[in-house]
C-alpha cells in the first residue's frame, strides 16, 4: 500500500509528461474536427451554430498546431517542452478563429492574413526570448 502512495506522489505534473498531453490533445481534436464537420453539414448557420463552430475550431486548431510544433520540436531541437507546445498550439487555434471570423465578415484579404500572422508570430519570438532570458 505504501508503495502505491509513494508512486502517486512520485508521478510528474502533466506539464512534464508530454506524450500524454499531446495524445489527450489529438483525441480531442479528432472529437472537435467529427463534431465540426458534423455542424457545417447538417446545421443552419444560427448564431448559437457559428459561435459552437468557432469553439470547435478553436480546439481542433490548437490541437493540429501542438502536434505539428510537437513535431517540429522533436525533428530540429530534440527537446519536447509541454507548455511550449501548447502555448504554439493555442496561437494557431486562435489564428484559425481570427482567419474564420474575418473570412465571415467579407474582410480577410491577403495583407490582413500576413499582418494577423506576423503579429503572432511577433508574440511567440517575444515569450521565446523571454523564456531564454529566464533560463540564464
Amino acid at each position: 500500500m505504501t508503495h502505491r502512495r509513494e508512486r502517486r506522489r512520485g508521478a510528474p505534473p502533466l506539464h512534464q509528461r508530454p506524450m500524454l498531453a499531446l495524445t489527450t490533445m489529438a483525441l480531442a481534436g479528432l472529437a472537435s474536427g467529427l463534431l465540426l464537420i458534423t455542424l457545417v453539414r447538417s446545421r443552419p448557420p444560427t448564431t448559437f451554430n457559428i459561435i459552437l463552430m468557432m469553439g470547435l475550431l478553436l480546439i481542433n486548431g490548437t490541437s493540429v498546431g501542438a502536434l505539428i510544433s510537437w513535431a517540429l520540436h522533436r525533428r530540429l531541437h530534440r527537446s519536447l517542452q509541454t507548455l511550449r507546445l501548447m502555448r504554439q498550439g493555442l496561437w494557431v487555434g486562435i489564428l484559425l478563429v481570427c482567419y474564420a471570423l474575418l473570412q465571415l465578415l467579407r474582410n480577410l484579404n491577403g495583407v490582413v492574413a500576413l499582418a494577423l500572422f506576423l503579429v503572432f508570430a511577433a508574440a511567440e519570438a517575444f515569450f521565446l526570448l523571454r523564456e531564454r532570458d529566464t533560463r540564464r
